[in-house]
């Protein structure tokens, strides 16, 4: 197995809650390099991507996201060519547009994405009602929305969202109109996960590259994941979702891990950073006892 680079972002310069910057040190307590190197995995923490100070205007706040999503970019393509696979840990999920661009960049030919989330995430800033970066990230990763940030890293007919149950009508028709597959709760519970899932990593492990990963914890049921910065009611268990991850990132096409939206200040005694541990380690195949 390759080695992982447990690669830190404590950013809420997306979020509107700033305790969502303590996720990668609350994850680092729970022991997710311990927990991967028990599975005698080569896991090790490396230098954090550091948001710079940001004010309370947008405009300033969007420069800051601008300059966090370079360096996060140049930091994950450089993983992959030393031969790493990086497993980025936030922090608020806006820095998904730094983790993918640099992913695309790196690769030679389209890569997918499996984005599991209880949101689509796929607002811009002309229809956000919020006007939050944090829902704005698969638009952005489209190349719908305000450079510097908006570039078409993916192909959307590799791209699969799996779990949203909120959403907006502008962020359902953007997608409608690019061929985006999405699988919403309602489908999800309709025809069961393990089919679900299969049928996306389907999709998405067509891009001649591989594909990558990237989950929000907020997908899971909110009485097992508590800490997260905008729960969602309803959702499934973690135990059925955990099962569904198993051993994903261990396919030889998988490039790249991202876990976001970790919210230390909202936790209950650690339940939600405890869980981000369980899904990594479900992703890569094994979970600790």
């Amino acid at each position: 197995m390759r080695a992982i680079d447990l690669i830190p972002v404590p950013s809420a310069l997306g979020a509107p809650d700033p305790g969502v910057a303590q996720g990668p040190d609350a994850l680092r307590r729970a022991g997710l390099a311990e927990t991967l190197q028990h599975m005698e995995l080569k896991a090790a923490w490396q230098p954090t991507v550091n948001p710079l100070p940001a004010g309370s205007d947008a405009a300033t706040r969007w420069q800051a996201l601008a300059t966090l999503c370079t360096e996060l970019s140049q930091r994950v393509a450089a993983c992959r060519l030393q031969g790493q696979v990086p497993l980025v840990l936030g922090g608020d999920h806006a820095m998904a547009v730094g983790t993918w661009r640099g992913i695309a960049a790196h690769e030679k030919g389209p890569i997918g994405l499996l984005w599991i989330d209880a949101h689509l995430d796929a607002h811009t800033p002309e229809d956000s009602a919020s006007g939050n970066p944090h829902g704005m990230p698969v638009a952005l990763l489209l190349g719908d929305g305000d450079p510097p940030l908006a570039h078409p890293s993916l192909r959307p007919q590799y791209l699969c969202l799996v779990g949203a149950r909120s959403w907006e009508l502008p962020e359902r028709i953007r997608l409608e109109r690019y061929g985006v597959r999405v699988f919403d709760q309602q489908e999800i519970d309709r025809r069961g996960l393990a089919v679900v899932m299969a049928e996306a990593v389907t999709i998405v492990s067509g891009a001649a590259a591989g594909f990558g990963i990237s989950l929000d914890l907020d997908v899971f049921a909110s009485a097992d994941a508590p800490g997260v910065n905008s729960p969602v009611a309803g959702g499934l268990p973690a135990e059925e979702w955990l099962a569904a991850l198993r051993g994903l990132a261990r396919r030889t096409d998988c490039l790249a891990l991202e876990i976001a939206e970790c919210d230390g200040s909202r936790d209950i005694d650690g339940r939600t950073a405890a869980l981000a541990c369980r899904a990594a380690a479900a992703l890569l195949d094994v979970t600790p006892t």
